[in-house]
């Protein structure tokens, strides 16, 4: 079994805990691995990669990311979310003219400082667990890019809804609490939901179970598998023959002549819609980077 499933993760359990659920109904020694951790709380498309689809993971975890997420305001937690601790509060609830104002500020390449909260590693150990432990850790501010940040509706007298689309290792609970700050306000994310990453969308995720709580299991799995090339929409595929299918499989570079590739290219190799390799094209050939041992 080989290519992706476009799982939704339900909230209140964490990722790992589904994908150990997938590996259940999965044969035996598959590879799996998802592409971008959710938080316990939050809820939203999980795309999963078994078997060779493995290979293709930092093409999925590279394209951009869509949250819809709640802000309520006059809380605010140290987790940055319902999960934590109050540490601040407030009767003030910003106008929504306010925070429309604001929004355009946290739009482009922004420093961001992710919440000590998170699965982040810092020296080998998450930032979760370090914080637990009642460890202080210090983290610098990185850039991330949001490409687009509305605000969509006032849900409650202390409620927004938002929606945001940005670069991967964004943090959608920092992004609000920056918002927060920026307004002078105390608030935390006590609703948050991954509508898209990349071409996998909220409308075409499956639960891993049915609606009478029966797990997918053989060709109900199968039929929701997509192919390996799914996430690989945005490289160009080129068709190859037998003979270079199996040089390329052996790790050997095929001569490409008369290409109308540019130099330095990647591009997705194929011999009857079977994926053979992922290949960077220069000086006339195609240089296998990631052979898919099917």
């Amino acid at each position: 079994m080989h290519g992706w499933f476009n799982l939704f993760k339900p909230a209140g359990i964490t990722s790992a805990h589904l994908l150990n659920k997938l590996k259940w109904n999965l044969p035996r020694k598959t590879k799996v691995g998802h592409a971008g951790t959710l938080d316990k709380f939050a809820c939203g498309v999980l795309p999963v990669a078994v078997g060779e689809a493995t290979k293709t993971m930092p093409y999925m975890v590279d394209t951009l990311k869509e949250y819809v997420f709640h802000v309520k305001w006059g809380v605010t937690t140290d987790s940055y979310d319902t999960e934590g601790e109050v540490v601040d509060e407030s009767d003030f609830v910003p106008s929504v003219e306010a925070i429309n104002q604001v929004l355009p500020c946290f739009v482009g390449e922004v420093l961001q400082k992710p919440p000590i909260y998170s699965a982040l590693k810092v020296n080998g150990k998450r930032m979760s667990d370090r914080a637990r432990n009642g460890e202080h850790v210090e983290v610098e501010p990185r850039p991330v890019r949001i490409y687009n940040l509305t605000h969509l509706r006032r849900e409650a007298e202390n409620i927004d809804a938002f929606i945001v689309t940005c670069s991967k290792g964004t943090y959608v609970r920092s992004l609000a609490i920056d918002i927060a700050r920026q307004l002078q306000a105390c608030a935390h994310v006590c609703y948050l939901k991954r509508s898209r990453v990349g071409s996998f969308t909220e409308k075409n995720a499956f639960a891993l179970e049915t609606q009478n709580d029966i797990a997918y299991k053989g060709t109900d799995l199968v039929n929701q598998l997509l192919p390996i090339r799914a996430v690989l929409d945005d490289i160009p595929a080129v068709p190859i023959t037998q003979e270079q299918a199996d040089k390329l499989r052996k790790g050997m570079a095929v001569s490409w002549p008369n290409s109308q590739l540019t130099e330095q290219a990647t591009v997705f190799c194929q011999m009857d819609e079977m994926p053979i390799a992922i290949c960077n094209f220069y000086n006339k050939g195609l240089h296998p980077k990631r052979v898919f041992n099917i």
